[in-house]
């Protein structure tokens, strides 16, 4: 079960694009044979993002053949993915961000 999720809003798989929820970037996005290969940063702990959903800009899961990887980066705070999209289809995605139920999700507050 999910403790917590994040949705990183639209994006495009276009090298600048930001998406207008948590400040999600397209770092890269390059041509791999009949998909593109595309990298984003997003600007959060890397210790809140267990699982990561590709979904459309409706919020329905896309296939998983289009499954994240995730790159934690300490050092700079940030957490990396690489998705594969379909090169023919020039549509936007949205990414879920899921912190498993194993974390603490959103930190507790003491009173």
């Amino acid at each position: 079960m999910e403790s917590g999720s994040l949705d990183t809003g639209q994006l495009e798989a276009t090298a600048g694009h930001k998406g207008d929820k948590i400040g999600a970037v397209v770092v890269n996005s390059e041509l791999d044979g009949e998909e593109k290969v595309v990298e984003i940063r997003v600007p959060i702990d890397p210790d809140l993002v267990d699982q990561v959903q590709v979904m459309t800009l409706d919020g329905e899961t896309v296939n998983q053949s289009r499954e994240a990887r995730i790159i934690h980066n300490y050092e700079t705070n940030n957490v990396g993915i690489w998705i594969r999209v379909p090169s023919r289809e020039n549509v936007g995605f949205r990414l879920k961000l899921i912190d498993q139920s194993d974390d603490v999700w959103p930190p507790v507050r003491q009173q």
